[in-house]
C-alpha cells in the first residue's frame, strides 16, 4: 500500500547478536528511509558473528518472506564476517611477549583483528616475528639479530594455536627459547604490516643459578690478601649454566679460609647480598699466613674455588690493647733511672714484638707551672733518650728508662706528680697505650716523683721569724730560740722522707766570746718536711751556728749550708725585757764617798731577769725621778735629822744608761733608796756613803764657845 498520508507509521527494524559470547544479545536498530510508499532499513554492524532480525510495526512482528531463514519466533537468521585486519587493532597476550629466563620454553598468543576488534583469520605464513638484541647481556654477549625464531629457537613462529586451529578467526601462537640474557627488541608483523605496538623492549633473564658456570676470579680473591684481624673481602658474580650473571639473590653460598697445615673446612667467612645476582665474600682471621678461600653454591664448589695461595699478613699490634706495667709507671725518685714496661698485644690479645719501622714514643712532662725557671735555679727537664728503650724479648716486651727532676727550692714538699705519656707509631699511625681496657695499665699516666736522699750540700738552713716580726738568726734570752733546718736532695727537692729522724742531724751551738762550750739543742720534726732546733740561753751574745746531718762525728762535707755555699751562721741572742728588780745602779755618787758642795753622779743600768743589760729608750726617766731617795742624815744612829739632797735625772743614749746627778749641801751620812714603779732594784733598798765636809770657807766658817763673852 501506498499511503503518503501515513506519515506516522514506524517500522522498527533490529539486529541482534546470538550465541554465548560476551557479545550476545547486543541490539542494533535500523535506519529507515521511504521511498514509493515502500521502507529501506540499513543495519551498521560492527560485531562479527550470528545476529537474529525482526521488523515490527507498533507490536505486530512483521513477517519475513520464504528466501530468508527464520526461526520460531519469526525471526531471519543470518551472519555477519570480520572485516579487513588492522595492522593497528591487533593484540598480543601471554607473559612470554614481556621475556621470561634464558631456554625457558616462552609464548604468547597473537589477535589479528579488524577494525572494529573483531578477530580475523589470517594465512598462517603472513606472520613474522623478530628478536633483535638492544643491549649487551651482562655477561658481555652481543647476540643476533635474529630474523626468524624459527632459525634459532625451538617452537613454530606463529602457529594456530591448537585450541582453536581450524576455526574462523583463530589466533596465533607464538613459542620461542633464548639462551643468551639480555634486553631484546620483539617485534611482529603480519602480512608484512607490523602491528602497532611492537617492537616491545623485553627482558631475558638469566636462568637458575649453576655452582660450575658461576666462576670466582683468581686475581680478585688474591687481591683480597689482607692483614689477620681486618677482613679480606672480594665480589661474586653467580651466573646460570649458560655463563648468563643472575640479576637476582638469595643463593645459598658458604665461604671459608683455610690456613696451609690446617684441616678443612677452614675459619667459617661470611657473605654480603646485594639482590642482584652479585655477592661480597668475606673472611676474617686472625692469623697470618697462606690461606686457600673456598666458596661454596649449595655445598658444590664454584668454579676456581679453592683459590689458593691467599697470603694474610700478621695482625699489626694493638696501641689500644697494648699495656704498661711496673713501678716506673706511677712512681720515681728525683734523680734516680726509673724503669717501666710495654707489652705489646696484638687487636685479638696475643702478645706480639713490633714490626719493622713501627717505634714506640715515650714521653715524661713535669707538671703544670714548672715548666720554666725555679726560684733559684733552672728546671731540671726530664728526659727518655731513644737508647732506654729496649726490647725485652721478641713476644712484644719492651723496657723504657727515664731520669726525672724535680725543681729546686719548690714552695712544697708534697710529691711532684709528672705525667707519663707512652705512644705506639704503628705503620704511621700514632696509637695512645690503651691498658687493653684497664686504665690503670693504660697512658697517660700520673707519676709521683719522690725526693731522693737528703744532701748535706744541699740542705738548707733558715731564720724563724723573730718577736718583732722580722727573719732573723735572732732570740731573746730566757725564752724558746729556734731555727730551721731544710733537709733537701741533691736536685734541691725539699725531703720527705719517712727513715729520715731527726737523730740524723747533729746541730752544734757555740759561744763565739766564750769558751766555745759545745750546745747541743733540741730537735723537733715539723711533719712538714722541715726540722726546727730548740735552745733556751740566758747569756745575750752572737753564737756560731754549724749545722751537720750525721749520726756521730760528721766529717767536713757533712755540714749542710746556709745559702751560697755558707756552712756557718751567726744567732745573736738578744737580752730579754726590762726586770727591774735586776737593774744595777754604779758609779762614784752611790758607791764613793761625796765631799758637800762638789757634783756627784751615779748610774742606772737595765737589765733583763737575767741580769743582761738591756739598750733602753730613756723612757723611765719620770719612773726614776718618782722612786729615788736621796736623804743626809746628822746626828746619833738613833736620833738624827734628814735632809733631802736635790737630785737630777737624764738618758744618756750613747751609753744606755740613766744618769743621776745631785751636789750635797751637808756632810753627813748619805742614804739612797731606788725603786722603779713600786719595785726595788738591786741593792736599791737603801745605799749609804759619807758626805764629808768641803775646804773652809771664812764666811761661813763660825767661832763658838764661852771664851767669846768673856773670861774670868
Amino acid at each position: 500500500l501506498y499511503r503518503p498520508n501515513y506519515l506516522d507509521d514506524v517500522f522498527v527494524v533490529t539486529g541482534e547478536t546470538t550465541g554465548s559470547t560476551a557479545l550476545a544479545g547486543v541490539v542494533t536498530q535500523s535506519d529507515l528511509q521511504r521511498v514509493n510508499g515502500q521502507y529501506s532499513a540499513t543495519l551498521a554492524l560492527r560485531i562479527a558473528g550470528s545476529y537474529v532480525y525482526s521488523v515490527k510495526l507498533g507490536n505486530l512482528q512483521v513477517p519475513f518472506d520464504t528466501s530468508a531463514t527464520t526461526d520460531a519466533q519469526g525471526k531471519a537468521l543470518g551472519n555477519v564476517l570480520a572485516g579487513a585486519m588492522d595492522p593497528a587493532k591487533v593484540l598480543l597476550t601471554g607473559a612470554g611477549r614481556l621475556g621470561g629466563q634464558v631456554n625457558e620454553n616462552l609464548n604468547f598468543r597473537v589477535y589479528p583483528q579488524d577494525q572494529f576488534d573483531n578477530v580475523v583469520s589470517v594465512p598462517v605464513g603472513s606472520c613474522t616475528v623478530t628478536l633483535t638484541p638492544t643491549a649487551a647481556s651482562p655477561n658481555g654477549v652481543f647476540v643476533g639479530p635474529v630474523p626468524d625464531l624459527a632459525a634459532a629457537t625451538s617452537g613454530t613462529t606463529c602457529a594456530a594455536d591448537p585450541a582453536c586451529a581450524g576455526s574462523p578467526g583463530c589466533q596465533l601462537r607464538v613459542n620461542y627459547k633464548v639462551a643468551n640474557a639480555g634486553q631484546y627488541a620483539l617485534s611482529v608483523s603480519i602480512g608484512g604490516a607490523q602491528v602497532a605496538g611492537t617492537p616491545y623492549d623485553i627482558t631475558v633473564a638469566a636462568g637458575a643459578i649453576n655452582p660450575a658456570a658461576s666462576f670466582v676470579s683468581p686475581t680478585a680473591a688474591l687481591d683480597a690478601g689482607t692483614t689477620a684481624g681486618e677482613r679480606g673481602s672480594f665480589l661474586f658474580q653467580s651466573t646460570d649454566a649458560e655463563g648468563n650473571p643472575l640479576s637476582t639473590g638469595g643463593a645459598n653460598i658458604e665461604v671459608f679460609a683455610l690456613l696451609q697445615g690446617q684441616d678443612p673446612p677452614g675459619t667459617p667467612g661470611g657473605v654480603i647480598d646485594f639482590g642482584n645476582g652479585t655477592y661480597e665474600i668475606y673472611y676474617d682471621v686472625e692469623v697470618g699466613g697462606t690461606y686457600s678461600i673456598s666458596v661454596l653454591i649449595d655445598g658444590v664448589n664454584v668454579g676456581g674455588s679453592p683459590v689458593p695461595n691467599v697470603f694474610v699478613a700478621a695482625p699489626q699490634v694493638s696501641a689500644a690493647q697494648s699495656f704498661l706495667y711496673g713501678t716506673g709507671r706511677t712512681s720515681a725518685v728525683a734523680g734516680a733511672p726509673t724503669t717501666l714496661f710495654v707489652q705489646c698485644v696484638n687487636s685479638f690479645g696475643a702478645y706480639q714484638a713490633l714490626a719493622s719501622g713501627d717505634t714506640i714514643t715515650a714521653n715524661v712532662a713535669p707538671p703544670e707551672g714548672l715548666m720554666a725557671v725555679d726560684y733559684y735555679t733552672a728546671v731540671q727537664q726530664p728526659t727518655v733518650a731513644s737508647n732506654r728503650i729496649v726490647a725485652v724479648n721478641n713476644e712484644g716486651l719492651y723496657s723504657i728508662t727515664y731520669t726525672a727532676y724535680t725543681i729546686a727550692r719548690w714552695n712544697t714538699t708534697a710529691s711532684k706528680a709528672y705525667t707519663l705519656s707512652v705512644e705506639l707509631v704503628i705503620g704511621n699511625v700514632i696509637g695512645v697505650i690503651g691498658g687493653g681496657g684497664d686504665p690503670l695499665a693504660a697512658s697517660p699516666t700520673s707519676v709521683t716523683l719522690s725526693n731522693g736522699p737528703p744532701s748535706a750540700a744541699k740542705t738548707l738552713t733558715a731564720p724563724a721569724l723573730s718577736p718583732i716580726g722580722r727573719l732573723y738568726y735572732e732570740g731573746v734570752v730566757g725564752e724558746i730560740s729556734r731555727f730551721l733546718v731544710l733537709p733537701r736532695d741533691a736536685w734541691e727537692n725539699s725531703v720527705v722522707y719517712d727513715p729520715f729522724d731527726i737523730i740524723n742531724f747533729s746541730v752544734f751551738v757555740q759561744l763565739l766570746t766564750a769558751s766555745n762550750a759545745l750546745i747541743t739543742p733540741y730537735m723537733r720534726d715539723n711533719q712538714d718536711g722541715t726540722y726546727s732546733a730548740y735552745f733556751n740561753l740566758d747569756r745575750v751574745g752572737v753564737y756560731n751556728i754549724w749545722v751537720s746531718m750525721c749520726e756521730t762525728t760528721c766529717p767536713p762535707d757533712a755540714f749542710v749550708r746556709i745559702g751560697d755555699g755558707i756552712t756557718q751562721v751567726e744567732f745573736q741572742l738578744l737580752p730579754g725585757a726590762n726586770d727591774f728588780s735586776k737593774f744595777l745602779a754604779f758609779g762614784p755618787g752611790i758607791s764613793e764617798p761625796v765631799t758637800v758642795s762638789e757634783p756627784a753622779t751615779f748610774f742606772v743600768q737595765p737589765r733583763d731577769g737575767f741580769s743582761n743589760n738591756r739598750i733602753d729608750n730613756g723612757n723611765l726617766i719620770s719612773e726614776l725621778r718618782a722612786g729615788i731617795s736621796l736623804v743626809t742624815r746628822t746626828g746619833s744612829a738613833v736620833r738624827y735629822n734628814s735632809t733631802d739632797v736635790p737630785f737630777f735625772v737624764s738618758w744618756n743614749p750613747d751609753t744606755s744608761l740613766y744618769e743621776v746627778q745631785f751636789t750635797p749641801a751637808k756632810s753627813g751620812t748619805l742614804v739612797t733608796s731606788i725603786s722603779i714603779s713600786g719595785v726595788f732594784i738591786e741593792g736599791g733598798l737603801g745605799f749609804s756613803q759619807t758626805i764629808t765636809a768641803g775646804a773652809a770657807f771664812a764666811a761661813f766658817s763660825e767661832a763658838d764657845g764661852p771664851g767669846l763673852r768673856g773670861a774670868m
